[in-house]
């Protein structure tokens, strides 16, 4: 399950979103993957 990180943040009470973006997201390798194969043929260069 995702969480929303707008909702995280109003929760913890961070004025600043990169504030809870740097404590509470991880990019893992396996989250780059899916979100790589998720965008696969979804993004064209011109």
């Amino acid at each position: 399950m995702e969480s929303n990180i707008k909702v995280i943040q109003q929760i913890m009470g961070h004025s600043r979103i990169d504030t809870t973006l740097n404590v509470y997201t991880h990019v893992t390798k396996e989250a780059k993957k899916k979100t790589m194969d998720n965008l696969n043929g979804k993004i064209k260069s011109s």
